[in-house]
């Protein structure tokens, strides 16, 4: 038996931004910070501590007092982060259906957020919903279009 058994969390980086917010490194790790201080609130209020955290890529969040490893090709590597990582797609796709009904012309159902030909037309034709991340290159162009128009 695990005496303290690994605590699972979705990928920060998966959540949305809003049109005119940075989503690059710095807001990532702000992200996952936050959501490492919300995990750790959860297990103290269960007298558990979270004491390492394990990344999918290349770099450790700036956390003083926790241990990080991070590892590239994690979710083919490493058990915790596999299992994170399925969560987070799961999580990711059951968002998608909701915005789906909320934005029925983005066909977000059908795609799941995914970069796929008819994804990119549909951005191309109707602009982006305040869902969509400003990180990914087809939304920034066209923001910058709109803001031409």
């Amino acid at each position: 038996m695990i005496s303290n058994p690994p605590v699972l969390m979705p990928h920060a980086g998966f959540l949305f931004g809003r049109p005119g917010i940075s989503q690059g490194h710095g807001a990532v790790e702000h992200r996952l910070r936050r959501a490492v201080m919300e995990v750790e609130t959860h297990l103290r209020a269960e007298g558990r501590r979270l004491d390492r955290i394990h990344v999918d890529g290349n770099q450790c969040p700036k956390m003083s007092g926790m241990k990080c490893h991070a590892l590239v090709g994690g979710d083919g590597r490493d058990a915790a982060i596999a299992s994170a990582s399925i969560l987070a797609k799961v999580t990711r796709d059951r968002l998608l259906l909701v915005l789906d009904e909320q934005y029925p012309q983005y066909e977000f159902a059908k795609h799941k957020g995914y970069p796929t030909p008819r994804h990119r037309e549909l951005l191309v034709e109707f602009g982006a919903c305040p869902e969509h991340r400003t990180s990914f290159a087809p939304v920034r162009a066209v923001l910058r279009a709109e803001n031409f128009d």
